[in-house]
């Protein structure tokens, strides 16, 4: 009588020497003979859990290996302000972007945020993701790390910035801001009050694998106020994040390049590489 917690194993036997039963299945094959032993005792139940642990620990090591997607976070946020042209500002964990709604009124504030891109070959494609929590676990749901908009849409503009000199904290003013490069926004955001995942215009970029990438964010609608404010948080995701993938790998939001459109062989500081028509795109929709 077959014990009650045993597996049953079906052993397969190859009467020719080196055969591989992945390979010269018997069913599939009427060349070879087999052999089936079926084991009925208790220790089946211990071999079985031991494969299976293996087999489970070996998939966490691939997957591990493998990952889709790396997210990354700012190494620096640093806000400048219009008013106070020459006062810095150290990095903070906040981000800030204000607009009066009128450009002669010169007290507009802007974020500044530098991404430091590993040398981490499993990846080749980027792109920027803005997301606010719909809510705050207990733990966080206290004003420091709530998020908050005034006005009437909360869309923002991105903007690389060259690398010909890079922002560094209490010494990067609005007046010495690095200058954008191209000239034009790269991606708008499109936040909605409830919070969630913005939608967004803009295309993947091939990743800078070892450099550092630098961005300003600023309020995208130039004849209407806003106001927003967040906290950079990881769990959960709030904040401005860059997002590291495999290429053909593209995910609900984004429009890419088409098929014909390489991207550029080389990288420099001062360009994203995105290619000419999809820029076009990009800026044709802004």
């Amino acid at each position: 009588m077959r014990h009650p917690w045993s597996f049953r194993i079906v052993i397969y036997v190859w009467l020719e020497p080196f055969s591989h039963p992945f390979l010269s299945h018997p069913f599939l094959s009427t060349t070879k003979k087999s052999t089936i032993y079926h084991i009925n005792s208790p220790k089946s139940t211990m071999i079985s859990f031991f494969l299976t642990t293996l087999i489970f620990l070996r998939c966490l090591a691939f997957a591990s290996e493998h990952e889709v997607t790396r997210m990354l976070f700012p190494e620096l946020i640093v806000p400048v302000t219009q008013a106070f042209p020459n006062r810095a500002y150290v990095s903070e964990h906040t981000g800030n972007v204000f607009f009066s709604g009128d450009e002669k009124n010169g007290d507009e504030v802007t974020a500044l945020v530098r991404f430091r891109i590993p040398d981490d070959k499993r990846y080749d494609t980027c792109q920027l993701i803005f997301e606010l929590p719909e809510e705050l676990p207990p733990a966080l749901d206290v004003p420091e790390y709530r998020w908050s908009f005034t006005g009437h849409e909360c869309i923002l503009d991105v903007f690389a910035l060259c690398g010909c000199h890079k922002i560094v904290a209490e010494k990067t003013p609005w007046n010495l801001k690095p200058p954008r490069y191209p000239p034009k926004p790269i991606y708008r955001f499109n936040q909605s009050k409830r919070g969630g995942r913005a939608g967004v215009i803009g295309v993947p970029f091939k990743c800078p694998l070892g450099h550092i990438m630098e961005f300003e964010i600023v309020a995208a609608m130039r004849d209407k106020p806003m106001m927003l404010h967040w906290y950079e948080l990881e769990k959960p995701r709030s904040g401005i994040m860059l997002e590291m993938f495999r290429t053909g790998e593209c995910y609900q939001g984004y429009f890419g390049a088409s098929e014909e459109e390489d991207w550029d062989s080389d990288f420099e500081d001062v360009d994203l590489n995105i290619p000419p028509k999809a820029r076009a795109k990009v800026r044709g929709n802004l």
